[in-house]
C-alpha cells in the first residue's frame, strides 16, 4: 500500500472514531436530561409550600371537625323538698267541735254571703278579703267565726254559716289565707276539688310554679302577672294526678310551712 492510501485511510479510520464518540455522548446527555427530568416531576410534592392545600396541618376545618362540640341542655330545677308550702291542712271548726269558740258573731238577721258560688281568688273567698279583721270579715260574710284552738297572735277559724271545708288563718288580727280542705268552692276559673292536675295546667300554663312533696304528691303554686297582685299566690296540692285541697293567701303566710308555729 502507498504511503497515500495509508494517509487516507487513518484519516477515514479517525473520522468514523469520531462520529461513534459523538453519538455517544449525545445518548448519554439525553439520559441524564430524562433522569433529571424524572427526579424532579417525582420529588416535586414532597415540597410543598407550608400554606398548600395539601399541607396536612393546614387550616381546612379538618382537625376542628374532628373536636367534639359543647352542647349545652337546659336543665329544669325541681325541687323535691317541701320548702313552703305545707302538706297537712287545718282542720275546720264547726260549732259542734269540740272546744269550739264563737270569737266573732253576727246580728241575728244576718244574711250568710258564703255560699257554694262563692269562689276563691288572689285577695280572698268571695266578700272576705286578705287583711280583714275577724269582726269585719264576720260582718262582711254575714256568719259567725269559729275557732277551735286558743285565740292568740296565730290561730284558724272557721265561718259557722258556709258550705263548709273553708278555714281562715288569723295572723296579728288579720285574715291572711283561706284554706279549702273540702266542699263545692272553686277558683273563679272553676278550679276546685277533684279538678285533675291537667285541667288546672292547662288552664294556668306558665304561671304555674312546681313543688314537689313526694312521689304521688306535688304542689302547683299560681302566681299573678299583675304587679298589684305581686304579694298573693293561690297553692293546688295534687295527689295522683287530681287537686285535693287548695289555699290562697298573702305572702309570707302562704308559703310558711307553719304559720302558726
Amino acid at each position: 500500500m502507498s504511503p497515500r492510501q495509508i494517509a487516507i485511510t487513518l484519516v477515514a479510520l479517525i473520522f468514523i472514531v469520531a462520529a461513534a464518540l459523538l453519538i455517544i455522548s449525545r445518548d448519554d446527555d439525553d439520559s441524564a436530561d430524562e433522569a433529571t427530568t424524572t427526579t424532579s416531576s417525582t420529588a416535586a410534592p414532597t415540597t410543598a409550600p407550608a400554606d398548600s392545600p395539601s399541607d396536612t396541618g393546614g387550616d381546612d376545618g379538618s382537625d376542628d371537625a374532628a373536636e367534639p362540640t359543647e352542647t349545652t341542655v337546659a336543665a329544669v330545677t325541681t325541687t323535691s323538698v317541701p320548702l313552703s308550702v305545707p302538706v297537712n291542712v287545718p282542720v275546720v271548726c264547726t260549732i259542734d267541735s269540740a272546744g269550739a269558740q264563737v270569737v266573732a258573731g253576727v246580728a241575728d238577721d244576718a244574711v250568710p254571703q258564703l255560699g257554694s258560688n262563692s269562689s276563691i281568688s288572689t285577695v280572698g273567698l268571695g266578700v272576705v278579703s286578705f287583711g280583714l279583721t275577724v269582726p269585719n270579715a264576720a260582718e262582711a260574710s254575714g256568719s259567725a267565726m269559729i275557732a277551735c284552738e286558743p285565740v292568740g297572735e296565730c290561730y284558724y277559724v272557721s265561718p259557722a254559716a258556709s258550705p263548709g271545708g273553708i278555714s281562715f288563718l288569723v295572723h296579728a288580727s288579720t285574715i291572711e289565707r283561706v284554706d279549702i280542705v273540702n266542699g263545692p268552692i272553686t277558683t273563679r276559673s272553676g278550679i276546685g276539688i277533684g279538678t285533675s292536675a291537667e285541667h288546672l295546667v292547662n288552664t294556668f300554663g306558665d304561671k304555674l310554679e312546681r313543688q314537689v312533696i313526694d312521689a304521688d304528691t306535688v304542689n302547683l303554686i299560681f302566681v299573678p302577672s299583675d304587679a298589684s297582685d305581686a304579694d298573693f299566690r293561690v297553692v293546688f296540692t295534687v295527689e295522683n294526678g287530681v287537686v285535693t285541697t287548695f289555699r290562697s293567701g298573702r305572702m309570707p303566710m302562704i308559703l310558711q310551712d307553719d304559720p302558726c308555729a
